[in-house]
This record gives C-alpha cells, structure tokens and sequence, in this order.
C-alpha cells in the first residue's frame, strides 16, 4: 500500500510540473537556448553577392549534416544593400519546400544597421534570426506576420523600433529590449503576439503607443520603466494573463481602454505621491470594448490617504481596498 501511495504522488507531482507556469518577478533571459552556433565552418558561410542556387546549396549541405536549414551570412553593409541580399533571402526562405522544417537566419557577421520596412514580413517559415551588434532600426512591419517566429536577439546598439513590426507574431514567448536604446515602443509593435508572456523594457522608453501590446492573451509579466510618460489608448487591452502592473511616478498621461478587458489584472500599484500628477484621458482607463477590468486593489506606497485617490485612473476604487505605504506583494 505505501508503495502504491508513493507511486500516486509521485505522478501527481508529475502532472503539476507539466502544467506549471512560472510567475515569479525575474525572469531569466539566459534561459532561451539558440540554435544558431557561435561557431560555424566557414563552408557554410555565405557572402552577399551569392546566387540562389550557391545559397540553398549551403543551406541543404548544412541541414543534411546537422539537420537545422541555416542561412549564415557575412558581408558589409554596402554589399548587402548594394546585391539587394536581404530581399533574396527573404524570398528564397520563404519557399513552400521549407515549411517543414523551417528556416534559421544568422546576421550576426554582417554590418547592417538597419532592418528594412517589411524585409521579412509574411515569412511564416522563419523560426529564429540573429542580429548583428551594428543594427540600429528596426524597419515598419519587418517581422509582420512571421507566425514561426519564436527568437530575436535584440543587441545594444538598437534605437528604433518601427510600427507593427512584431503584428501576429503568434510564437514568440520572451521578448528583451533592456539593453536597447529605445524610447518608444510603437503603435501595435506585439499586436496579438498571443504566446509573449515575459518582457524587459529598458529605462529610457518614455512612450508606449496604441495597441502596442494588445492581445497578447499570455501575457503576465512586464516592467514599466521608471521614464515613462505616457501610455496611450488601448495599449495593454485584452491581455487577459496581466495580474498586476506597477506605474512609475514619471507617468504623465494615460488614456481609456490602456488596460481595457484584462480579465486577470487585480492589483495596481502607483509610485507617485499625488492622484493629480497623471492625466486621464477619455475615461476610465480600465473599460474595455468587451467587458471591462475590474481591478480590486490600489497600493500606494508613496501616497498619504486622501479621497482623490477613491477615483484614481477614472475608475471606482472601494477605499477599503485602497493601501496607503503600502507596496504591491510580489
């Protein structure tokens, strides 16, 4: 009998394992494994002059020896624009022979400093990309669609973002900006990017724009940096898995609908000391196109009672639920 009993826990413990999801505060970027090699032989590498065929040749030679379909490519800038390479790339990788298996593209040796508007948009075999440390921009819509996606590499020296560049990206999880220098993110950046629960913004970012996280349904862990200025309409709406968020002191000005419809977000926490210092735009930010947030606890760890506070965001907040020096709980 205790061995049967022994046994039973031992597949209970099984099942919870399977089914849990992590939620603690930090998250270990570290973590996420890449295919791409640091290291390649350089019979694989590809110069930005290379024919289609010399370019699927070194692809199927390197898939036949490690089984990933891998386009490695090291040139300069000039070369690369001057050849149109990233077109062609594109175009090739997005060929019906390798839905299958998908495709893995390595930047990482070139000197680009930007990524083109829509350069590797509706490429729904694309898997992974690596950036090289020289990119700058990210251009308009340049991931659009790529519904395969799952890992980018988003180094230092990045600036810019551009809109809906990430738009039903439906796979990617984990997404790191912290070490970028963005200051905006732009209007539908991650527009129902459905599997991204986990994001690292960086400090500088002052702006997050319209629906540029909207419906990320898996959603439930992002930092808001201690810059930000304003949050604009319906920026976080519908991301059903957001339990809690914390809104810096700089906030300034934040509209209707921001965290519309976010059916699990319960606790709020605000860092400034005045319920005046941000601007409400249009109404309570909270309200939602299909059912409204319902958010049940204010934490104001830096704030004194006040009845200002009771409509804080435009929204109701019963004061028994309002927690004055009081942090928000892990």
């Amino acid at each position: 009998m205790f061995k049967i009993i022994n046994y039973l826990f031992l597949i209970l413990m099984l099942i919870s394992c399977s089914n849990y999801k992590a939620t603690d505060p930090i998250y270990d970027f570290s973590n996420n494994k890449s295919v791409i090699p640091e290291n390649v032989n350089t019979d694989y590498i590809l110069k930005a002059d290379a024919s289609e065929s010399e370019i699927e040749s070194k692809m199927k030679s390197y898939f036949d020896k490690y089984g990933y379909y891998i386009l490695f490519l090291e040139d300069t800038a000039d070369n690369i624009n001057k050849n149109n390479t990233l077109s062609i790339i594109n175009n090739i990788t997005k060929k019906d022979s390798y839905i299958k298996d998908g495709i893995y593209i390595d930047l990482s040796r070139t000197s680009i400093d930007s990524i083109p508007d829509n350069a590797f948009s509706d490429n729904i075999n694309l898997i992974e990309i690596k950036l090289p440390n020289t990119v700058q921009s990210i251009g308009n819509e340049a991931f659009q669609n790529c519904k395969m996606l799952s890992s980018i590499n988003f180094p230092s020296s990045i600036k810019e973002i551009g809109n809906s560049v990430f738009q039903f990206c439906i796979k990617l999880e984990t997404i790191d900006l912290s070490k970028t220098k963005i200051t905006i993110i732009n209007g539908k950046t991650f527009y129902n990017c459905l599997s991204l629960s986990v994001v690292k913004l960086n400090e500088e970012i002052k702006t997050i724009a319209v629906e540029a996280f909207a419906y990320c349904y898996s959603l439930y862990q992002i930092n808001l940096p201690s810059a930000l200025i304003q949050i604009l309409p319906s920026a976080f709406v519908n991301c059903r898995s957001l339990t809690k968020i914390s809104l810096p002191k700089s906030l300034q000005i934040i509209y209707r609908f921001s965290f519309g419809d976010c059916k699990s977000l319960k606790n709020i926490e605000y860092l400034g000391n005045n319920a005046n210092d941000i601007t409400v735009k249009n109404g309570n930010v909270f309200e939602g196109y299909e059912e409204d947030s319902k958010p049940e606890n204010l934490y104001l760890p830096n704030a004194s009672s006040d009845t200002s506070w009771e409509t804080f965001l435009g929204y109701n907040w019963n004061k028994d639920k309002i927690f004055y020096g009081q942090n928000m709980p892990n």
